[in-house]
């Protein structure tokens, strides 16, 4: 074998002998030199960051761009405005019975689970049983006692007395309702909304009386409605009484929440979807507290808000609806995770701003606050600076686009959306009033209309985003369920807003709508008339005669044990 002398061998022959392993001859070790490496290149140095970016524009990483406009709505909607109301029993007016839009919105499946655990109590008490029928009677009598404003000694209903004189102080319920004060006591006192849990499971669940009736009022919407283009999120409250000593009649609530924004802010706390057209509550979702909501579906994943807003509206994903919300719901994942899901969004942004370019915008109303005009007044409000962020489409094609607005007005207005143009829209018209001086000189007030321009995207906004606060102001302030339905149980509570405050309410709605597209003339009633026809026709529901209860009415002659005479109630 060849052996290579390293004291006649230059450089490159050694390295050519090491590469291909040729022996070295007689002492390689101690002749060997070793060789000078050569020098590994230098990193290249980061790139020098653009000096013309705005770090504003770069909120955790998510890059806006300030754009002139939108002039082109690029996502057309899938539906029109008007929503589809499913009812069977019509004519060419419309339905024959007020009652019948009640019927369509109370979960009515739910009346054999009431039947049923109300008649466990009755058994347990001696008690009668009680039916669909007489269920719905003390429903009536309640509704009733609700718009005559009663509270008090429910024995001071039923008492007789002259009803022209004495209508506050006499209610005569017993013979006008035909139900004796003893029965609606009974009744009162052993309403159960569901039989005893039975599995482990259900006794763990601390809302358990009421999340079964929850659950069945999103399925009887879901199949009632088909809602238009629009749907609305906000939050819904069952109000408690406050005692004098700042206590509140509650007892047991697994979770008692505390919105002092809200006019009637303590009590049990519901996230709502709303139909922008009826104006109706489609979904509910309970809040059950921060440990229970944070186990919820997606929320790990989302956040709270995001995380609520994808599991309502979770029926319609896919369906090419726009979405609209206040600040609890909006902010930018919210408006990534619906537009994953085939939904639009426009939604206010106040708090969750994070990826969202709101010092920018702040710093951009700030500024224009202290600019004038040509003529050395201050700039009017109503204008607007808009950003816009694309983000890759995960089904392929153009990408997704996302629009940052602020909107000048008293306030500065944040919103997030990818649904909209900046094209004028009609203005904002609120009636204000200031002080002046009449023709004598005494100060006065004078109201007049003030007008503030606005976008398309605004007017999307703020047309529809009032729908579910309606909707509670007529439950809350109007009907006032809460008021003259007293009550230290919870799940009573829930109860008479959702299944009476809330289906009398949406009842209401339902009625107009049918009534304007049934009706070229004519008057509609109004909300406290509609809720008086709807509590005599529960009072003398058709399933009294359809399930009566029997009652023994004379005991059996002692001759015939066998014998015995019944009547309905």
């Amino acid at each position: 074998m060849h052996r290579l002398n390293l004291e006649d061998a230059d450089e490159a022959q050694v390295l050519a002998a090491l590469e291909e392993n040729t022996p070295l001859g007689p002492n390689a070790e101690d002749m060997l030199v070793v060789l000078p490496v050569p020098p590994l290149p230098a990193p290249a140095p980061p790139p020098l960051p653009d000096v013309n970016i705005n770090p504003l524009l770069v909120p955790n990483g998510v890059e806006w761009e300030e754009i002139e406009g939108v002039t082109e709505e690029k996502y057309r909607d899938k539906f029109g405005r008007k929503s589809t109301i499913h009812m069977r029993r019509r004519n060419e007016y419309g339905v024959e019975n007020v009652e019948e839009y009640f019927y369509l919105l109370f979960p009515m499946l739910e009346l054999d689970n009431i039947v049923s655990g109300t008649n466990i109590k009755l058994a347990e008490k001696n008690k009668s049983p009680t039916s669909k029928g007489e269920f719905l009677k003390y429903l009536g009598i309640r509704l009733a006692a609700v718009l005559e404003r009663r509270r008090g000694s429910v024995r001071s209903w039923f008492m007789e007395g002259n009803m022209t004189n004495n209508i506050n102080l006499y209610g005569s319920y017993a013979s006008r309702f035909n139900m004796s004060v003893t029965r609606f006591q009974v009744l009162n006192d052993a309403l159960q909304l569901r039989p005893p849990a039975e599995s482990d499971e259900d006794k763990a669940d601390s809302w358990y009386m009421i999340r079964g009736f929850i659950d069945s009022f999103n399925r009887r919407r879901q199949h009632a409605i088909t809602p238009g283009q629009t749907l609305v999120v906000d939050e819904s409250v069952a109000a408690f009484k406050q005692k004098a000593s700042g206590e509140y009649n509650v007892d047991g609530i697994p979770h008692l929440v505390k919105i002092a924004r809200k006019p009637e802010g303590v009590g049990a706390e519901f996230k709502s979807l709303g139909d922008a057209y009826t104006g109706i509550i489609l979904f509910l979702e309970l809040q059950e507290g921060r440990d229970a909501m944070r186990a919820k579906e997606k929320c790990a994943e989302l956040g709270a808000g995001a995380a609520c807003t994808w599991r309502m509206t979770k029926n319609w994903h896919g369906s090419g609806r726009t979405i609209i919300g206040d600040s609890w719901f909006g902010s930018f994942k919210c408006a990534l995770a619906l537009s994953s899901v085939g939904l639009y969004s426009i939604m206010m942004v106040k708090t969750a701003y994070r990826s969202f370019p709101m010092a920018f915008l702040k710093a951009w109303a700030a500024a224009e606050e202290a600019r004038v005009d040509e003529n050395g007044q201050p700039i009017p409000w109503g204008n607007h600076k808009v950003l816009r962020h694309c983000e890759p489409n995960p089904n392929g094609g153009e990408p997704i686009e996302f629009y940052a607005l602020g909107h000048r007005d008293r306030r500065l207005k944040t919103i997030i959306c990818n649904k909209g143009t900046t094209l004028p829209g009609s203005p904002m018209q609120v009636e204000r009033s200031r002080i002046v001086n009449d023709d004598d000189g005494r100060p006065m007030n004078e109201y007049y209309l003030k007008t503030t321009p606005r976008c398309k995207m605004i007017e999307l906004l703020f047309d529809d985003f009032s729908v579910i606060d309606i909707e509670n102001h007529r439950r809350q302030g109007i009907l006032r369920v809460e008021k003259f339905w007293l009550t230290k149980c919870w799940w009573k509570r829930c109860f008479a807003t959702v299944g009476l405050g809330m289906c009398v309410v949406d009842a209401y709605l339902l009625y107009k709508c049918e009534w304007a597209h049934f009706h070229e003339d004519g008057e509609e009633m109004d909300f406290l008339d509609y809720a008086g026809q709807l509590a005599h026709s529960l009072i003398h529901n058709v399933f009294l005669s359809a399930t009566p209860v029997l009652r023994r009415r004379e005991p059996p002659p002692p001759d015939d044990v066998e014998q015995v005479i019944y009547t309905c109630i």
